[in-house]
């Protein structure tokens, strides 16, 4: 009895010990994890900020010559920039087809700093744009002067309720907004 009663003053007090111990270590390394959490982001949000003034301004351009694109391939400014008088409507039907091809890939990097989405939106600005000017081509004569194509093309704007160069003009500078939110 008197050995385990032995046993018993040297347990307790090293089961104690031992306890506080994995107590005070516990707690530490749960500090230490904090400390790491907030060094790294902490770390991360100093590599962001470093990166957003890089990328931030290449982004900004890479929208503006989005929009610029857009304006530049909108039927109305294309035609009063292509058009010359005495064109007959086949070439100015080929003159504006070769301007939105053209533009387009003088700009088709932009894509690298713009959202995909945004990127759709331009290809498809450009698709139904050049499908407007072929039904519209497809809807006169094939002898009619590039005046009459440019009628026919502006009617067809009239008709419809929003232009995909505007659709996606205006969800460009929502996502331009979003960068500064």
């Amino acid at each position: 009895m008197e050995a385990i009663a032995d046993l018993l003053k040297i347990m307790i007090p090293a089961l104690i010990v031992m306890g506080t111990a994995y107590f005070l270590i516990a707690r530490q390394q749960e500090q230490f994890k904090q400390f790491l959490d907030t060094k790294t982001a902490n770390k991360l949000a100093e590599l962001k900020a470093e990166s957003n003034k890089t990328t931030l301004p290449l982004r900004l351009q890479a929208y503006e010559r989005v929009i610029l694109y857009l304006e530049r391939i909108s039927p109305n400014n294309m035609i009063m920039r292509v058009y010359k008088p005495g064109m007959s409507s086949k070439l100015l039907q080929a003159e504006l087809a070769r301007t939105i091809r053209e533009e387009y890939e003088h700009n088709m990097t932009q894509q690298v700093y713009v959202s995909h989405n945004c990127w759709l939106l331009l290809k498809n600005a450009k698709e139904e744009t050049i499908r407007m000017i072929n039904v519209a081509a497809a809807g006169i004569p094939g002898d009619a002067s590039g005046l009459e194509l440019s009628a026919a093309v502006f009617e067809i704007g009239q008709k419809i309720d929003k232009m995909p160069t505007d659709i996606a003009i205006n969800f460009a500078k929502n996502e331009v907004q979003k960068l500064f939110s």
